[in-house]
């Protein structure tokens, strides 16, 4: 795979084992260059050069050594090429081997396998014509021909794409199957094509999901997420905006990017199921305002500012060749309506999903993530809002943390013993943990008093008795305490550590998204405690333990029955609102009544905030 064309000024990045080839002509970012080869690089920390874990090895050219490379490699790892990938800039020729712990793997689901085969309404209607013989007196032309043997008396929409597909029904005869939805023609193939797939997208801020959607059934033939590689230009969304206003070329990176890296899942998902691109007719899509708008192409500089305006707020209509999917270009891209500021697309979809919006008692919605959106519901009314977490939940900017990929912890109990009993996804040795286990370890750790309250890591003879059985697992890392869950050798690639730092990185996450469903309770008249229904919605919502939620306070304290876990219910959403125009409909309407609350002008939330930093 080459990309670019090679001039006078011009340098090559070669990536191993792929063989896979980038064209530059200028500086360039290893992540970007990679990226644009097909190839998707991990960045745990959000290219901040502090965890150590995206190492790539150099084999040929010249990449002196950086501060962090020094900081976090041995001088016989950087003699043999060894650097952090995410500060790693090639200004000439060089071959690089990406090694496969590094790279983006799949971690997000749509759900179970079937659901209600079409949807009550369906979105698409598939045709079967037999085309008759072209005749001097009749219908000539390709659509034309094909209208008249559907016994269509309106004429559908068409687009250059669509019309494509039809400039070989003068010379075909026999059958066709042709796809319409309300807005038009999406595609036509001769024979008999099935009822054709759609393509449910999770456009999220750290990572990026899609799913393949068999239209006839609802099932989800193949799915896969990876890091979203816009990470390399801000972990978070302001950070995004912040690029997108003071870099000249700021919003096309950010688009080109979020492509770039869903057309390699998307390429990659057809070819596990031994499809065509021709053969996928329509999308659905799910994100927050930026994501979405970076996605589009759209400027970002209104989100940036008060009042935090959207470019949009009802469902969008789009081609698939207007925002670069490798699917059918003549393919609809249904996006869901947004709310307002920072409450999306996603936010919607993960109500209608986990039918939210249906419901009648006072309810709570979350979506844990970088961009942490809430809904609580009493009644008719609707008050939805956002917190800015930050990455911690996605095990991003933890020392030790990582994503929901083979070698990643994601339960962790401590056993009276002094024992720490964990589960590793993949079943294989550790490598780091990700956000379930983030929470299970904190949880575990205030419940047998290794923390206390305020999420102070207390030293060994500080310990009171039910935690005395781990004082030999506390240690000092970079100057600050930690706690040893995994040590290096047969069970672990390396130490695993929970570091103070990561604490306090978690509890920061946890404090904004509690002070968010606080403060909309009171907004409704409610007291947290009264929240009848507590759904919490998350790339790793279905790996959670009530338990842990409960114990650090994440949600407010209610009775365990009351809460259930949803998954990644934005991804959910979006495949229902492939096959059933009954949930657009929904998702519509719950926009129109939502009522936005903003927490950056809301006097309480400071006072707020800082009373629910505490565990």
């Amino acid at each position: 795979m080459v990309s670019g064309t090679v001039s006078a000024h011009s340098f090559t990045v070669r990536f191993l084992p792929d063989d896979r080839v980038h064209t530059a002509t200028g500086p360039v970012d290893l992540y970007l260059a990679a990226a644009a080869a097909g190839i998707l690089v991990e960045q745990p920390c959000g290219a901040q050069g502090t965890c150590g874990r995206c190492r790539v090895r150099v084999l040929d050219g010249e990449v002196p050594p950086g501060e962090e490379d020094r900081l976090h490699l041995t001088p016989p790892e950087l003699a043999a090429g060894w650097r952090l990938g995410c500060k790693l800039t090639f200004t000439g020729h060089a071959t690089v081997e990406v090694p496969s712990v590094v790279r983006s793997l799949a971690g997000k689901s749509f759900g179970p396998e079937r659901v209600a085969g079409g949807g009550r309404d369906p979105v698409v209607q598939v045709h079967r014509a037999v085309l008759p013989p072209s005749k001097a007196e009749g219908p000539v032309s390709g659509d034309d021909r094909l209208w008249a043997a559907l016994g269509k008396s309106t004429r559908p929409q068409t687009t250059p794409a669509s019309l494509a597909d039809l400039g070989g029904v003068e010379a075909q005869r026999g059958p066709w199957t042709v796809w319409l939805d309300k807005n038009g023609l999406l595609a036509a193939s001769p024979g008999d094509g099935g009822d054709g797939y759609g393509l449910a997208v999770d456009i999220g801020t750290t990572s990026l999901a899609v799913g393949l959607i068999a239209l006839a059934d609802g099932g989800v033939v193949a799915s896969a997420s990876c890091l979203n590689p816009q990470v390399a230009l801000g972990a978070d969304v302001i950070a995004r905006i912040k690029h997108a206003s003071e870099s000249p070329d700021g919003g096309a990176n950010l688009a080109r990017l979020v492509r770039e890296g869903l057309a390699f899942l998307i390429r990659n998902l057809l070819v596990e199921a031994g499809c065509q691109e021709r053969d996928v007719v329509l999308a659905a899509a799910a994100g927050n305002p930026t994501m979405l708008q970076a996605w589009a192409g759209v400027r970002l500089t209104s989100l940036g500012t008060a009042p935090y305006a959207a470019a949009w707020s009802v469902e969008q209509h789009w081609r698939a060749a207007d925002v670069g999917l490798p699917i059918h270009q003549g393919a609809s891209v249904y996006v869901f309506p947004m709310i307002r500021s920072h409450v999306g697309g996603d936010a919607v979809a993960a109500a209608v999903a986990s039918d939210f919006d249906l419901g009648q008692a006072p309810r709570l919605l979350v979506d844990l993530g970088t961009n942490c959106e809430v809904m609580v519901g009493c009644g008719d009314r609707v008050v939805a809002t956002s917190a800015a977490a930050g990455p911690a939940f996605e095990g991003v900017s933890i020392r030790c943390g990582m994503r929901a990929a083979p070698g990643a912890i994601d339960v962790v109990s401590l056993e009276p013993s002094g024992d720490v009993r964990i589960h590793v996804v993949g079943d294989r040795p550790a490598a780091g943990l990700c956000g379930s286990a983030l929470i299970d370890l904190v949880a575990e750790m205030l419940r047998v008093g290794l923390l206390d309250p305020s999420g102070y890591l207390r030293k060994p003879h500080e310990l009171p008795a039910s935690a005395q059985a781990f004082a030999g697992r506390l240690m000092e890392c970079d100057g600050q305490a930690a706690f040893l869950v995994a040590a290096s050798g047969e069970a672990a690639t390396r130490d695993v550590l929970l570091t103070a730092r990561d604490v306090r990185e978690l509890q920061l996450a946890k404090g904004s998204t509690l002070a968010a469903i606080t403060i909309a309770c009171r907004s409704l008249g409610l007291d947290p405690a009264d929240l009848e229904e507590v759904s919490v919605a998350g790339a790793f919502g279905n790996f959670l333990r009530k338990a842990s939620v409960i114990r650090m306070r994440l949600v407010p304290v209610v009775d365990a029955e009351r809460i259930r876990f949803v998954g990644n219910a934005a991804g959910v959403g979006a495949r229902l609102a492939l096959l059933d125009r009954g949930v657009r409909a929904r998702a519509a309407a719950l926009a129109l009544r939502a009522e936005y609350l903003d927490l950056a002008t809301h006097r309480d939330y400071q006072d707020t905030f800082m009373r629910t930093l505490s565990f």
